[in-house]
């Protein structure tokens, strides 16, 4: 793995009806991650954690990417973060927001901030109280961006934007990356293909714990989906940790790692399935699956 640019270190946070249990997650430098999980599986918890928005009750949590400080506000000039929930100073116009943001951040860079204000088609002098749920999620877009952050913490960014700004934006991350000017990118998302599309690897969590983090294509690599029609009852004879999925017209979707291909193959032929055709499943399916 290249030299990491977050590392999560068996992060422990308890609340009272949830907790975050032996997190370690490493994220290498030059990497976009994807963070995925059902509702209420620790996503934001996670990402607040790493940011230290909140305070962890054991573990360690390291930016090795960021110049060494011991100063928590000075650590935050160099990341970009956008919450689930946006909190914005209604009162501002845009203009007037991005002003005073902007004194925060040392290497905020004006030109690019011009840039992506015509690129979402802004109006720097309209009020944020009268934007619209897209073009809040575009302003939050610009402010997280325009300071070039080494890291950038992202809790479902794209809700609210249509399909090419979506597109739009998920190519900027990854020219972000490419160029050099963001070290590394943490993305939660409740839409898998977007993850699916933009993450080098993929994090999934369920009940608190890290059920998976792997290179995307290795995730791929170690998952098949046999699709065979059958009629009769066939779980009776299934392993019960197999995934099956039903249909009404006879169609049987069965997700397995690939290491047990062979063994679920010579199953149902044993029992009377013929054809069955081995393909590759997408994200949704495993995530079905391991989540």
């Amino acid at each position: 793995m290249k030299n990491p640019a977050l590392e999560i270190i068996d992060l422990y946070k308890k609340y009272t009806d949830f907790a975050l249990t032996g997190i370690n997650l490493h994220v290498p430098s030059g990497s976009i991650v994807g963070l995925i999980g059902q509702n209420g599986a620790g996503k934001s918890t996670l990402i607040k954690s790493a940011l230290n928005l909140i305070k962890i009750d054991s573990g360690r949590v390291n930016l090795p990417c960021l110049p060494v400080t011991e100063k928590e506000n000075d650590i935050r000039k160099w990341v970009g973060y956008i919450p689930e929930t946006l909190t914005l100073y209604e009162w501002m116009t845009i203009k007037r927001l991005i002003e005073f943001v902007s004194h925060y951040y040392p290497r905020w860079d004006h030109r690019y901030c011009g840039e992506l204000m015509v690129r979402y088609e802004l109006d720097e002098n309209k009020p944020v109280k009268h934007l619209s749920k897209g073009m809040r999620a575009k302003l939050a877009l610009l402010l997280a961006l325009s300071h070039h952050p080494q890291l950038l913490f992202l809790d479902e960014p794209t809700a609210g934007l249509d399909p090419v700004m979506k597109h739009n934006f998920l190519q900027e991350l990854r020219h972000l990356i490419n160029r050099g000017d963001t070290r590394a990118v943490l993305i939660s998302s409740h839409i898998l293909g977007e993850i699916e599309y933009i993450a080098d690897r993929i994090a999934v969590l369920r009940e608190g714990r890290l059920a998976l983090y792997a290179e995307t294509e290795k995730i791929r690599s170690q998952w098949k989906k046999l699709a065979f029609f059958s009629t009769s009852q066939i779980t009776s004879f299934l392993p019960q940790e197999w995934q099956l999925n039903l249909h009404g017209d006879g169609r049987r979707i069965l997700i397995i790692e690939e290491s047990q291909v062979q063994d679920a193959v010579d199953l149902l032929r044993l029992h009377g399935i013929g054809t069955i055709n081995v393909l590759n499943p997408d994200l949704q399916e495993i995530f079905v699956k391991v989540a």
